[in-house]
C-alpha cells in the first residue's frame, strides 16, 4: 500500500471493468478496508445521519413557521378587504324576466336593476340588436354591465 500526500492510504491498481483478477483483487480490498473500519465507519455514518436529522428539523420547523406566518398575514388581509364586487348573476330564465318587468317588481331580483328602455328607443335597440345578431363574425356584447341588466320589450 501507498500512502499519499495527504497520508491517506491507497492501492492503486489498473484494471478493466471485465471480470478478471484486478477486479476481484480490487474488490477484495475494499470488503477488507470497509470491514476492519467497521466501527469508525459505523460512528461516522449515525454522526453525520444525526446531523442531517438535526438539519431537516430546523428547516422542516422553518417551513412550517413561514407556512404559519403566511396563513396568519392572508387573514389579516382578508379581514381587510372591503368587498365592492357584487355577486355573478346566474342563469335567470326570460319568462322571469319578462314577468319582473311587468310587474315592476326589480327589487325581488336579489338587487339586481332591471331598466326598460323608453318607447322612443326601442326600434333604435331593435335594429342595433338585429345588426349585432347578423354579424356572424363579430362576438357578441355583453348585455350586462356589472350588477345592472339592461332590457327592453320586442
Amino acid at each position: 500500500m501507498k500512502r499519499t500526500r495527504a497520508a491517506c492510504p491507497t492501492r492503486v491498481e489498473s484494471t478493466d471493468a471485465t471480470k478478471g483478477k484486478g477486479l476481484r483483487d480490487g474488490y477484495k480490498w475494499l470488503t477488507k478496508s470497509i470491514i476492519s473500519d467497521i466501527r469508525e465507519l459505523g460512528q461516522r455514518v449515525e454522526k453525520d445521519k444525526d446531523f442531517e436529522r438535526e438539519k431537516d428539523a430546523i428547516r422542516l420547523e422553518n417551513i412550517r413557521k413561514r407556512i404559519k406566518e403566511r396563513k396568519e398575514r392572508e387573514a389579516k388581509e382578508e379581514k381587510n378587504i372591503i368587498r365592492t364586487e357584487s355577486p355573478p348573476m346566474g342563469f335567470v330564465p326570460i319568462s322571469d324576466l319578462a314577468k319582473k318587468l311587468t310587474n315592476g317588481n326589480s327589487s325581488s331580483n336579489g338587487g339586481t336593476k332591471v331598466h326598460q328602455t323608453p318607447p322612443s328607443s326601442s326600434k333604435k335597440r331593435r335594429k342595433s340588436l338585429k345588426q349585432i345578431f347578423n354579424n356572424k363574425t363579430a362576438p357578441l356584447p355583453s348585455l350586462h354591465n356589472g350588477s345592472t341588466v339592461i332590457a327592453s320589450r320586442f
